[in-house]
């Protein structure tokens, strides 16, 4: 019954904790579009109360339907470089193929990353214990990693493992023995936090909370840039519980120390047919950092720099 209840509880997830690796394997052409697909339910996010509002009014004005949110987000991806076919995914049907194993007895003592928020759903294990993959003898420290539970009623639930092979932190898949329809992906786990749920940010003086906003917002875009360049694939899930901060000092003295991705389940990793020009690209990104961002935190529009990606190439 645990099992099942994670597995209903992950539907809603926002985010999982995992790292980015600087390398990717060959890539595999993907079958085209099979059947209808719901869009990620991200509406809910609209009344987070950790919602940051630096601009009076504006969260209110930005509170979209659900129904309308869900179009919006897969309407954006209808790009002529993308390839975007919600429900078809490398791993499409092939859950068979990386869940097999019962590691039941390897996540017994698993605990979960936190008690609030989406990180509820994603556990990890003690510091002192040690996780050991048969396949290749490999053991990892026990909070090195991350444990997510995936419903294997779903057909695209391998497409999760095969993206994070190809990003070079996936470490184990498995089944729970007392329940079968319950598959776990073991993962890195990424330190760090959401870039509004961090105090010191919160507390800041206007300038530097805008400064780190800003620096965050063009840390992602360059990476996400880069993978497209050497991956062929666009990560399009950037939404505030995606990404992963880490800050030093406080208050005039804060700065960036680390800015981290999680969480490539389907669809939020979609094949490219070609790379876009850094200014295309950069029109695509700023209109969907906007999307995901403003409903948790909103930047007034005389404070938005005038680049989202002002390391790209002009």
């Amino acid at each position: 019954m645990l099992f099942r209840t994670i597995v209903l509880l992950q539907f809603i997830m926002d985010a999982c904790t995992v790292c980015i690796a600087a390398s990717i394997p060959q890539r595999m052409a993907t079958p085209h579009c099979r059947g209808s697909y719901q869009t990620p339910e991200i509406g809910r996010s609209l009344r987070d109360r950790d919602s940051i509002s630096l601009e009076a009014g504006s969260l209110e004005r930005r509170l979209d339907s659900q129904e309308i949110r869900n179009r919006k987000w897969a309407e954006q991806l209808n790009e002529p470089w993308l390839d975007f076919c919600p429900d078809d995914c490398e791993g499409y049907s092939q859950n068979n193929n990386y869940f097999r194993e019962d590691i039941s007895k390897k996540i017994v003592n698993r605990v979960p990353l936190s008690k609030t928020g989406a990180s509820r759903n994603i556990f990890t294990l003690p510091r002192d214990s040690k996780y050991k993959v048969n396949s290749s003898g490999k053991t990892y420290k026990g909070d090195d990693i991350a444990l997510k539970f995936v419903d294997l009623s779903k057909p695209n639930a391998a497409c999760e493992v095969v993206s994070l092979q190809y990003f070079k932190y996936f470490i184990d898949a498995g089944i729970v023995k007392e329940d079968p329809g319950t598959g776990v992906i073991v993962m890195k786990k990424q330190p760090g936090k959401p870039l509004h749920k961090i105090k010191a940010w919160q507390e800041a003086p206007l300038k530097q909370k805008l400064a780190i906003y800003h620096k965050v917002q063009s840390t992602v875009c360059s990476k996400i840039y880069d993978w497209i360049q050497r991956r062929e694939l666009l990560y399009s899930d950037f939404t505030p519980l995606n990404i992963l901060v880490i800050l030093d000092g406080k208050g005039e003295s804060i700065r960036l120390k680390s800015v981290k991705v999680v969480d490539f389940g389907p669809p939020g990793v979609v094949e490219t047919k070609d790379t876009p020009t850094p200014q295309v690209f950069e029109q695509f990104f700023s209109a969907r950092w906007d999307f995901l961002w403003e409903p948790l935190v909103v930047i007034p529009e005389n404070e938005r720099p005038r680049s989202a990606c002002p390391a790209l190439p002009k």
